[in-house]
């Protein structure tokens, strides 16, 4: 299941609202409060990953505690490409750049959301960013040893 797949199996009323510049786009109830008529944007990325707006002003870490899932559910664990079947294919620079900024954008959700509520973030965020660290630190290995 992708993290589209996953996030809007546990919202009401979702509609596709089409493509958008940033990809498939869909809106639905805002699971974070008493939402009669859809305020929540779901726009999942080229590269599969899901951002939601609410338009009435929850924020994505609230949305996703009430719907049973952890910031890190919004991304993709590979590329689009590579989890659709295909055989493994050499990553380009572009998917090594690409992969780093969904993961510097994690880590930013991660951070602004601990901020609004006003709290440390949870062990499982904690987690999440150090394991985005690691992953920073391997890429910039890995260009010293590749040029």
């Amino acid at each position: 299941m992708t993290p589209l797949d996953n996030v809007l199996s546990r919202l009401d009323k979702v509609k596709a609202v089409g493509m958008r510049k940033e990809g498939r786009a869909y809106r639905a109830c805002c699971p974070s409060h008493d939402d009669r008529s859809p305020s929540l944007s779901v726009t999942e990325t080229p590269e599969g990953s899901v951002l939601l707006h609410c338009w009435v002003g929850c924020d994505a870490h609230q949305i996703t505690s009430v719907l049973g899932l952890q910031m890190h559910d919004l991304f993709p664990l590979t590329p689009k490409m590579y989890s659709a079947g295909h055989k493994r294919l050499p990553y380009t620079s572009m998917d090594i750049l690409t992969g780093l900024a969904n993961k510097l954008l994690a880590a930013a959700m991660i951070l602004t959301s601990a901020s609004k509520r006003g709290e440390p973030v949870s062990s499982q965020e904690a987690i999440t960013l150090q394991e985005i660290v690691g992953l920073l630190n391997n890429a910039l290995e890995g260009t010293r040893h590749h040029g």
